[in-house]
């Protein structure tokens, strides 16, 4: 799935993806690691929830 969105987002003319995910869920973490996606910001509270998250970012 994470393929077929990259190669959609480029067919699009994107130049990078985005994504968010919990500093806690450890599993999703590795996973945008290994995928090539850089943690670019940490952000408290994002979705008003007093949780923190991590903003994921890839160049295509």
């Amino acid at each position: 799935m994470m393929r077929f969105a990259e190669k959609n987002a480029a067919e699009l003319g994107r130049e990078k993806v985005i994504l968010v995910t919990n500093v806690k869920n450890l599993q999703a973490v590795g996973f945008y690691k290994k995928s090539g996606y850089k943690i670019v910001k940490e952000v408290p509270n994002y979705y008003s929830d007093g949780e923190t998250r991590y903003i994921f970012e890839k160049t295509l």
